[in-house]
């Protein structure tokens, strides 16, 4: 038991800090030495519990999006509204503004095949989109423009204005504005 202990504190140590390495300096340029030292391991502990960088990206994304898929199952159907989906944007940002970051640079990169969640996560993603009570409500009725707008516009924007004392309130109106008819 202790020893199924030390390996998941291990592995969970190894991913963080190639969540660090891939979100900062883009997949193709991580290098698994870098991870290594980062998470202070030899770097035959890395392929001990992960073939390759590959396997270890999609480790990441693939665990991360189940989380998130959950926390968008728990919301779907609910009468959240549009305040509510600025709402569980933001928090979906707080708990984890890593793997926002590293989504944008596989994009970038235009990585494929990196993750079995990825598109379930974006399917489930656009749906609360198209909820009543939100879809009349927003400027742009195809939900994967709404996507790129939170994804490649309001996510960034987080980046620059988390450091202000009330960019919640800041963010969750920028999101209306942007996203909404009115």
């Amino acid at each position: 038991m202790m020893e199924n202990t030390k390996k998941s504190r291990t592995r969970k140590r190894i991913i963080d800090a190639a969540l660090d390495e891939f979100s900062e300096k883009g997949i193709a340029a991580a290098s698994l030495e870098h991870i290594a030292e980062r998470s202070e391991v030899a770097r035959r502990t890395i392929y001990y519990h992960f073939s390759d960088k590959n396997e270890l990206l999609r480790s990441i994304v693939d665990d991360r999006l189940v989380l998130a898929l959950a926390d968008i199952r728990t919301i779907q159907g609910s009468d959240t509204g549009i305040n509510g989906l600025a709402e569980f944007c933001l928090d979906f940002w707080q708990k984890d503004a890593r793997l926002i970051l590293l989504l944008r640079k596989i994009r970038e990169e235009q990585i494929t095949g990196f993750s079995n969640q990825h598109d379930s996560f974006l399917t489930e993603f656009g749906q609360l989109f198209n909820q009543p009570g939100i879809k009349n409500q927003l400027r742009f009725h195809d939900a994967a423009i709404n996507l790129r707008l939170i994804f490649f516009s309001l996510f960034p924007l987080l980046e620059i204005i988390s450091g202000n004392r009330d960019y919640k309130k800041h963010f969750i109106d920028i999101f209306l504005h942007t996203l909404t008819s009115e």
